[in-house]
């Protein structure tokens, strides 16, 4: 979910279109719940992710549906989407008789509230068929409605039942994945994400598209650097320019600190951060920037999604 480079911030106030990004954030695979959870709200999703185990169990394929918001999607570990409740009841009708009768455990390895109606839900699904365990790590995201919580969207994860140190914590970032625009006084930001190299990094695509300028295109790589136990992003353009940067998380915002060098040698630098406001929304904000000493003046661009992967 999420970042991009100062000097891409940089090259875009440069060219004039007011508009400048720079996310660079990141945090570490323990960090709190971005929002404190009211009372009993964790209770209740924990209730519900008990009931969705006991319905697989009993092979009761409406009991697992009851479960699944309407227009849910699910990503599953060849990473092919089935979006809708329909399409989804579809593929478990296929595989959930088989489970009828077997142990199914469902181990949280992480609930995290992104406000009071969206949680992210990460845990691993152990499922045991003629003596033989399948272990399935899974990130997903659940929604409020009403007085229940429903799964919005999940994605089986590769890797084994501990999963790797880096795709414990890009996942936490899985909202991001999908489309993202930005239209303003005749500019337009296109972002897509989307995760890459066996879900190792996260790959995002900026198309930038502004009256009076030419097109400028941004990609970012999102990775898990052991060496400081964070997130660290690398960014290049079209013209030329590259920057790249750790981040640290508070809660619900990414910010780091990005340093770039500009196609024409001049380098930048700038405070960024990325804050998730809702599954739909996120905001990115861009201050402290400079090139070659000179301050620029500080951004905030409002995201909205366009679409899931």
């Amino acid at each position: 979910m999420i970042a991009s480079r100062i000097s891409v911030l940089l090259l875009l106030a440069v060219a004039g279109l007011g508009v400048v990004y720079s996310f660079t954030s990141a945090q570490k695979a323990d960090n709190p719940p971005a929002v404190a959870a009211p009372t009993g709200d964790e209770a209740s999703i924990r209730k519900a992710i008990t009931a969705y185990g006991e319905a697989f169990k009993k092979g009761d394929l409406d009991a697992v549906m009851a479960n699944w918001a309407a227009d849910a999607e699910f990503v599953d570990e060849t990473g092919k989407l089935h979006r809708g409740k329909t399409a989804i009841a579809a593929l478990f009708k296929k595989g959930l008789p088989s489970m009828k009768g077997n142990p199914v455990k469902i181990q949280l390895t992480s609930l995290r509230f992104l406000n009071k109606d969206v949680a992210l839900v990460d845990g691993i699904l152990t499922t045991t068929t003629e003596g033989k365990a399948d272990v399935s790590p899974f990130t997903s995201v659940w929604t409020r409605n009403g007085d229940h919580w429903l799964v919005a969207s999940a994605r089986d994860l590769p890797g084994d039942a501990e999963g790797a140190e880096d795709a414990k914590v890009l996942r936490q970032l899985d909202w991001m994945v999908g489309e993202w625009a930005h239209e303003d006084k005749g500019r337009t930001v296109h972002l897509n994400c989307r995760p890459t190299l066996d879900h190792h990094f996260l790959h995002l695509e900026f198309g930038v598209q502004g009256k009076d300028h030419p097109p400028m295109t941004v990609l970012q790589i999102i990775g898990f650097d052991p060496t400081n136990d964070q997130l660290h992003s690398w960014y290049f353009d079209n013209k030329g320019g590259f920057g790249e940067g750790s981040w640290t998380r508070d809660g619900n915002k990414w910010t780091s600190q990005t340093g770039s060098v500009v196609a024409d040698g001049r380098t930048g630098s700038s405070l960024t951060s990325v804050k998730f406001v809702d599954d739909n929304t996120f905001v990115w904000q861009s201050v402290n920037r400079e090139v070659d000493g000179q301050p620029v003046a500080d951004v905030e661009v409002k995201f909205v999604r366009q679409g899931r992967p």
